[in-house]
């Protein structure tokens, strides 16, 4: 399959932006809007409940919901730069079904390349993904320092129109069956072409768990530099880039290390370095300990979550519960950041709403231990 990969790469870089654009647009609009962590929380539900929905169907026609996704993202995009907190709501939901639709596909079509070359391939689609997101916080606070929101809104609308519209000769191939390479790789080898139920369940459970992690960990820690450590709005947005630049760090680094050592070198003490700066998060610390475990958490996460679904693309084949799969990942982007502003709302502190990422590593972390050990679960695939 010849795939434009230059124009997929590009799109993603904008999908990163997008997909953590609530997190340091988030103190603004709370002031704007005069909302609470829990009202807050429902933006972040909304975008990935919306996620979820879309993620399911993305893998019966692959193409068009790449070319669709788009589309759908762009216009959440200018529905945003108009909307109030209620339309704010309808607008993330409409991102998240759009980002649902590109993200799943594009996982799928860059999953479909030969085994030699889908590890690289997917840390490097993602690297491109977390670069947007690095991008995005030190975008975010310039446009609120200027007053500019709005425009810079329809700007990212227009690119991702254009994206939309340069993927459309896609749509004029053959649809196939998206990890087409995978299926045959398995016939060769002998193994078994669609993976047993509970295979899907655990990768998707785990996967709920990280993009859960990495949404509450990139979404709050904005409010949270910005409320604990009392540094105006405009400015808090730089513990998220800091957050995105050590991720997208990470994941160039892995990339290249792929080429030297497995994937399971990598992925258990990258799992217990984000557990470690997380940890750092819930004690109280000043400005340079804070951005210490910022930077810590994002090297640990950057590399997890292309090493997983690598590792899902290894085994599941043309199997369209890849679609449920990431579906859950959309759930946990959705629960997770919501469960933090629930917990914040409660216990009144935002610090022990932290709590919530650190458990979710904490559990990753035991499913990664037990496929160690039995060579059955996520990281022995």
């Amino acid at each position: 399959m010849d795939l434009p990969l230059v124009t997929m790469f590009g799109g993603f870089a904008l999908t990163g932006l997008v997909t953590v654009l609530l997190g340091p647009a988030l103190p603004g609009m709370s002031e704007r809007w005069h909302i609470a962590d829990s009202q807050a929380g429902l933006l972040f539900a909304a975008q990935f409940f919306g996620t979820t929905l879309t993620s399911i169907v993305t893998p019966w026609r692959v193409r068009l919901s790449l070319v669709a996704g788009y589309a759908l993202v762009a216009a959440g995009m200018a529905t945003l730069a108009f909307a109030g907190y209620a339309v704010a709501i309808a607008a993330f939901a409409l991102l998240g079904m759009g980002l649902g639709l590109s993200l799943t596909a594009t996982n799928l079509l860059v999953g479909s390349t030969d085994a030699d070359r889908r590890g690289r391939l997917l840390t490097r689609a993602n690297f491109f993904w977390a670069v947007g997101a690095v991008v995005c916080p030190p975008l975010i606070g310039l446009a609120e320092r200027l007053q500019q929101m709005r425009p810079l809104l329809l700007f990212l609308a227009v690119m991702l129109a254009f994206v939309s519209v340069r993927l459309l000769p896609l749509l004029r191939m053959k649809e196939a069956e998206p990890n087409v390479s995978a299926d045959a790789e398995q016939h060769q080898t002998g193994k078994q072409a669609e993976p047993p139920i509970y295979f899907f369940l655990i990768f998707a459970v785990i996967l709920f768990l990280y993009v859960g992690t990495e949404n509450s960990i990139g979404g709050w820690i904005t409010e949270y530099s910005h409320r604990f450590l009392g540094i105006p709005a405009a400015r808090a947005s730089l513990a998220a880039l800091t957050f995105w630049l050590m991720l997208v760090a990470s994941r160039g680094i892995a990339s290249e290390l792929l080429r030297k050592v497995s994937e399971a070198a990598i992925l258990l003490p990258a799992t217990m370095l984000a557990a470690a700066g997380t940890l750092l998060l819930l004690l109280r610390h000043g400005t340079a300990v804070v951005f210490v475990a910022v930077a810590v958490a994002g090297l640990g996460c950057g590399p997890v979550f292309p090493l997983l679904t690598s590792r899902l693309f290894a085994r599941s084949g043309s199997s369209r519960h890849v679609g449920w799969v990431f579906a859950a990942c959309g759930c946990g982007g959705a629960i997770l950041p919501w469960t933090m502003g629930l917990v914040s709302t409660g216990t009144g502190s935002l610090r022990t709403a932290f709590a919530v990422p650190l458990a979710a590593l904490a559990m990753i972390l035991l499913f990664i231990l037990s496929g160690s050990r039995h060579g059955r679960a996520a990281s022995e695939t």
